[in-house]
């Protein structure tokens, strides 16, 4: 059995094949899929929990991606926590900072990423995190909010990274 642990189903460019694709994932063996809550922004965030609440086999994330932060407003904290609610969604994210293509500034990056971090930590679920060329900015949020658990994606730190996380 093959689970796949982050993917993009919400995609436009899925939007006229997505069954055909979830049916030659079944055909290659992926029972369980992990489909990333981002959409197009923070308004969207909730895009990935109506695909999963409409398959089997599917669950959800949600949560504001780092190229995103720039449109985040407090009232979209109060929306994640409303989704993630879902009987579906099952962690918080895809979080996190990505200081490689700087497309939200570092400080709201880092802000954003905070409070996704500390609703995780507050509802007990995991973190999907993204973390690119920001390693030491991504370490210094997780030591001091602590999740539980989570995976770390578009991870570019290294093995002493890596240690750091998993010693979490």
């Amino acid at each position: 059995m093959l689970i796949d642990s982050h993917a993009h189903l919400d995609d436009a460019r899925f939007a006229d094949d997505r069954e055909a694709v979830l049916e030659r994932a079944r055909d290659a063996g992926v029972r369980t899929i992990l489909t990333i809550g981002n959409g197009t922004g923070p308004d969207d965030m909730g895009c990935a929990a109506a695909i999963a609440d409409a398959h089997d086999g599917i669950y959800a994330t949600v949560g504001v991606h780092p190229h995103d932060a720039k449109a985040w407003e407090p009232r979209h904290l109060a929306m994640m926590e409303a989704t993630a609610a879902g009987d579906r969604v099952v962690a918080i994210g895809e979080a996190g900072l990505d200081f490689h293509y700087d497309n939200s500034p570092r400080d709201v990056q880092v802000e954003v990423f905070r409070a996704q971090a500390a609703l995780a930590v507050r509802l007990d679920m995991p973190l999907v995190v993204h973390s690119r060329d920001a390693e030491a900015e991504t370490m210094a949020v997780l030591e001091d909010v602590a999740p539980r658990r989570g995976v770390v994606h578009c991870f570019t730190g290294g093995e002493a990274m890596a240690r750091r996380v998993l010693d979490l």
